[in-house]
């Protein structure tokens, strides 16, 4: 599944994005590292450490495992079908609640012209859309101009402020809290944005047409016990439903994936915090 916009797109990470995920991470280290969390406890790891192929490997088997189990949305980001970031909605609530937030970052090459913008709102779209969610939450810190800008321009709302919420920077960092609801946004947020702006894009690409969004969503066969996924582009990493039986998530590594693993998952990778 590919959502598109232009030349921006979101869709599913896949194994053979290791590379260019590694290049484009360590590329950005001072335009990435300021918004980086890690738990205060854990060992300080180089960038490179914390941004190689193998990290990614492991990452990526953790994403699944948690989008197989309903918790997350992972998405890359491209521009002209070359990788510019991620996008994650994260901690996924049903019942009641049927909120999550969401995690963004763009390469500083693409910055400033609207991708992340974009990228957001096609995620946004997804998660009101076929996820059914009711609410998505995203909390920045004041600092982070960049970031708060995506989220006005999308017509999040303020609602509060996280105190000592994230170590980030070697410090407890102060967050604000944003978040945005389906009922505001009932034509969608990519409409609603090119409504507002005439197009979300600067440089990035020439954008298509409002009609030309319809049918941006596609609702694909999910895996099922007689159906091995391919763990590529596969429904279940989308918030699709899982069948009654999941599709078994591959165990155990190489003792070096294992040692990424801990790296990986001492870091956050989110740019808008």
């Amino acid at each position: 599944m590919r959502l598109a916009y232009g030349e921006v797109a979101v869709r599913p990470p896949r194994a053979r994005d290791a590379g260019a995920w590694s290049e484009v991470r360590l590329r950005n280290e001072q335009w990435l590292a300021p918004w980086e969390g890690r738990p205060p406890t854990s060992s300080v790891t180089s960038w490179r450490e914390r941004n190689s192929p193998a990290v990614h490997a492991v990452m990526l088997r953790a994403q699944r495992k948690d989008a197989r189990a309903g918790r997350l949305l992972p998405f890359v980001v491209t521009v002209a079908d070359r990788l510019a970031g991620n996008v994650t909605v994260g901690g996924v609530t049903r019942g009641a609640f049927d909120s999550a937030h969401v995690g963004y970052w763009v390469d500083e090459r693409v910055a400033r012209r609207g991708v992340a913008t974009t990228a957001l709102a096609l995620v946004l779209d997804h998660c009101f859309g076929p996820v059914g969610l009711h609410r998505v939450e995203a909390n920045v810190r004041p600092e982070n101009a960049a970031s708060l800008r995506v989220l006005a321009k999308l017509g999040f709302s303020a609602e509060g402020l996280h105190r000592r919420y994230l170590f980030i920077d070697e410090a407890w960092r102060d967050h604000l809290a944003y978040a945005l609801l389906r009922e505001e946004v009932p034509e969608g947020v990519l409409q609603a944005l090119v409504r507002g702006s005439g197009s979300p894009l600067g440089r990035a690409g020439r954008p298509r047409r409002p009609q030309d969004l319809r049918g941006v969503h596609r609702v694909p066969t999910l895996c099922t016990p007689r159906r091995s996924c391919s763990q590529q582009d596969c429904p279940q990493l989308l918030g699709y439903p899982a069948p009654s039986s999941p599709a078994s998530t591959p165990a155990g590594g190489s003792s070096s994936a294992s040692r990424a693993y801990v790296r990986w998952s001492r870091q956050s990778s989110s740019m808008n915090r």
